[in-house]
């Protein structure tokens, strides 16, 4: 593909980084939303954490004669208080960054287009340019609260496996031994879904781009009574699209299996 104004000819390494940088910006547009997430998040992880030991702690205090329950039945509805608090903030800046950062990109990406001109069309189609300014641009904006979401699950997991080896070493080795296991089929499934998002979405743009035709020329549709003929053209990526939307639980379903 020929070197395009917008930069995003300049090789599969390149283009990588230029998204991974537009990310960062639009989580940056988000203010300090992303940051109040990722504080409430890890919070909340290391309540998750601690919540079972306390609860045990707790119980052994109860069931012990002459057991002091008091302050450990305190730490636990301490540690419910901050989880609860923290989740709360987590979800309402999760949302609230995401509309910001949302809210950036479509700005960002139709000025760019606008910029851009008629050599847009020539990049993307005109469906698939309105498709992703709409609709992928809400998944875009939400990448940062998935991110520090999957960064957060390490805590209780890490954390979790060191006390399953606390307990007994041998249990945390079978662990390991299952998720070395897991690991492969995971890189599969990754891989296959990829493909099938990426197959998905061309799809769903070249369906809006005809769609976006059929309306631009209602009239002369409706002056030709070609209505039916018409709704045929538009609905061919129908079939492509519905493969791939199979295609996608299918590879969920062979991970599941699996």
């Amino acid at each position: 593909m020929p070197a395009n104004r917008d930069g995003l000819g300049r090789g599969k390494d390149v283009r990588v980084r230029g998204e991974d940088r537009l990310l960062l910006r639009a989580a940056r547009g988000a203010g300090g939303l992303p940051v109040l997430f990722a504080v409430a998040a890890v919070l909340a992880a290391l309540a998750d954490l601690v919540l079972p030991y306390l609860l045990g702690r707790t119980l052994d205090a109860v069931l012990a004669p002459g057991g002091r329950t008091g302050p450990w039945l305190a730490a636990c509805l301490a540690v419910l208080a901050v989880l609860a608090v923290c989740e709360a903030v987590a979800d309402l800046t999760a949302a609230a960054g995401s509309v910001a950062a949302t809210a950036w990109l479509r700005r960002t990406l139709t000025r760019h287009v606008l910029a851009l001109g008629a050599d847009a069309t020539r990049w993307r189609g005109a469906g698939d340019l309105t498709g992703r300014i709409t609709g992928n641009a809400d998944e875009a904006g939400a990448a940062a609260p998935a991110a520090v979401t999957a960064l957060a699950a390490v805590i209780p997991t890490v954390g979790g496996l060191a006390a399953l080896a606390w307990i007994d070493v041998w249990l945390a080795v079978c662990f390991g031994v299952g998720l070395a296991v897991l690991m492969p089929l995971l890189r599969i499934f990754v891989r296959d879904a990829s493909a099938e998002v990426a197959g998905y979405q061309q799809a769903q743009g070249e369906l809006a781009g005809r769609l976006l035709g059929a309306v631009r020329g209602g009239r002369t549709i409706a002056a030709a009574a070609a209505a039916r003929t018409e709704a045929d053209r538009v609905l061919v990526p129908l079939a492509r699209l519905r493969r791939h939307g199979a295609g996608t639980w299918r590879a969920q379903a062979r991970l599941t299996a699996q």
